[in-house]
């Protein structure tokens, strides 16, 4: 079995084109996966988590709130 290959934090967010905020919240919720810890102040994502991670629960409002808005024009 091979290592994990990870990536960053500006990475997952390029990835998944959510905000730095939206993927710490999807974590809390649980609909997001952790982060791992390489050192003392060094945290990244195995990118092949992220790859198979599509978090549409923990971003439900924020589609909504989307939709409502792109209605509204």
């Amino acid at each position: 079995k091979s290592s994990p290959f990870y990536i960053r934090l500006n990475t997952v967010i390029e990835k998944t084109s959510l905000s730095k905020s939206s993927i710490y919240r999807c974590i809390a919720e649980g609909a997001f996966p952790r982060q791992v810890s390489l050192g003392a102040r060094t945290v990244a994502w195995v990118n092949s988590e992220i790859d198979e991670c599509v978090p549409i629960d923990c971003l439900k409002d924020d589609l909504l709130a989307l939709a409502a808005y792109t209605l509204l024009e």
